[in-house]
């Protein structure tokens, strides 16, 4: 963490568009850095995590779920979206 804290610490930006992040402990690291940094983050995450597609595409407030159909990858994305979720109101930033 000392890495990003250090290449990031002068950084203020809008919004976060993170196309990278596939754990809970990836989104959680890029935002405690960026705290008070950003105002919106963005995660792109993945159609794995939704239980029951009935209309394409999936929509925000669709059922998710650790979907066991994809394994580790969809339980990874759902937990990250889980966790920015979380983050959103300890950290005060939209998502």
């Amino acid at each position: 963490m000392q890495y990003y804290r250090k290449y990031l610490t002068y950084i203020e930006i809008d919004v976060i568009i993170d196309i990278s992040a596939y754990t809970e402990e990836q989104v959680e690291i890029l935002q405690r850095v960026m705290k008070n940094k950003f105002k919106q983050y963005i995660l792109i995450s993945s159609a794995s995590i939704y239980t029951e597609i009935t209309e394409s595409p999936a929509k925000e407030d669709d059922p998710t779920v650790e979907n066991p159909a994809w394994s580790d990858y969809a339980k990874n994305k759902y937990l990250a979206e889980i966790r920015t979720i979380e983050n959103s109101r300890l950290y005060n930033f939209k998502y």
